[in-house]
């Protein structure tokens, strides 16, 4: 996958920004002026480095996309709604918002010392992962050998990705309380710039596939199996 020139310097190019990003956010906190805002990782309005994250989920969408419509690669469609909805999930926070709903909702209580928000957000993510899950099973179990082992090469990147995104994150929830300024602001580093990172991983991915095959098929069927 490191033979293809062109995506490889897509990849450095991508990752050498992610970098620049991170080391401007470690700079502010370090110098405890946090201005200008936008450019930490956290910002609470869109800040340079989540508006980077955006256009790369854009591309990933746009690369999809091409693969199913102009190389009719079908296999990839569960690639649409996965990327949107962390697109949008991204954009609007819905698993922070989702969260107080099933805490209010279904009267979720602290239990066993993990807060009730906490509860929530992982009931979000069991329901979204296990609708994701499914609908990608659809396409997985009569795909070609070819396929399933883009598939898992998809899903390791993007477990890559929601380790951060979502596991440091769910740490960061449960830890609020009992964790000094310094540990949160060390944790909230990893979270953003992991998420970053990795999805930099996953477009050049995405780009890797576009260069690898550039044919188009000839019909629905030819990347499953025929019984």
């Amino acid at each position: 996958m490191f033979k293809n020139k062109k995506t490889n310097t897509i990849l450095w190019i991508l990752i050498s920004l992610d970098v620049l990003f991170i080391l401007g956010h470690i700079s502010l906190v370090l110098s405890e002026a946090k201005q200008p805002n936008s450019f930490l990782l956290d910002a609470e309005d869109w800040g340079y480095p989540e508006l980077f994250q955006y256009v790369k989920y854009s591309t990933i969408l746009g690369l999809v996309t091409y693969l199913i419509i102009g190389q009719k690669k079908y296999a990839y469609v569960p690639a649409i709604p996965l990327f949107v909805l962390l697109f949008i999930d991204d954009v609007f926070q819905l698993h922070y918002k989702a969260a107080w709903y099933f805490v209010y909702h279904l009267k979720i209580t602290t239990v066993a010392g993990i807060k009730a928000v906490a509860i929530g957000q992982l009931l979000y993510y069991i329901g979204i992962g296990f609708g994701m899950f499914l609908f990608s099973l659809l396409f997985y179990k009569n795909a070609t050998y070819k396929v399933k082992k883009t598939f898992v090469h998809i899903s390791l990147l993007l477990g890559f990705f929601l380790f951060f995104g979502i596991g440091i994150d769910f740490l960061s929830v449960l830890l609020e309380n009992y964790i000094p300024t310094t540990i949160k602001a060390l944790l909230t580093l990893v979270e953003e710039g992991g998420e970053m990172i990795s999805l930099s991983l996953l477009v050049w991915f995405f780009c890797y596939l576009l260069k690898e095959n550039p044919k188009t098929h000839d019909n629905f069927f030819s990347d499953f199996k025929i019984k």
